[in-house]
């Protein structure tokens, strides 16, 4: 009697077994690996939205400037205050932060007007979120574009 054919089979039978649980671990990685990263995105999402929100408001107290400031806002009468909007250019990265209450970086600039801009650089960004709102600012209709990333 050949019995050779016995071990062919075996090997067969744990070749599969190998392949198989490599398959599987290779579906879970990835399948963990989307949900942290969608985790992320929704944090930074709700960062740049906090941002927005903040800034979309007149600020408290409403005639703030960098020595009282409690809450960044720049608008008045439902148009960007240019007043506001420079003396929230004067704060501090850091100080900015604190007062949005956000742990990631971010970038806010108004139309295409990027030179101008308040926040870190966002090359090298690995996570990147960008808020859109819709302003009026200098007579016109412009966007107040926020970039928030980690």
């Amino acid at each position: 009697m050949k019995k050779e054919g016995q071990a062919w089979g075996f090997d067969l039978v744990v070749g599969m077994v190998i392949f198989i649980v490599g398959i599987v671990s290779f579906y879970l990685y990835t399948t963990n690996l989307s949900g942290a990263s969608q985790e992320v995105i929704g944090q930074l999402q709700q960062e740049g939205e906090m941002i927005a929100d903040s800034l979309m408001s007149e600020g408290s107290p409403i005639d703030w400037d960098a020595s009282n400031v409690a809450r960044i806002g720049v608008l008045s009468d439902a148009r960007i205050n240019e007043t506001k909007w420079a003396e929230f250019k004067s704060l501090t990265y850091g100080r900015t932060k604190a007062l949005f209450r956000v742990r990631n970086e971010y970038f806010v600039y108004i139309g295409n007007d990027v030179a101008n801009g308040v926040g870190l650089d966002a090359s090298g960004a690995t996570n990147l979120v960008k808020i859109t709102r819709v302003v009026v600012y200098n007579q016109s209709v412009a966007t107040l574009n926020i970039y928030s990333w980690n």
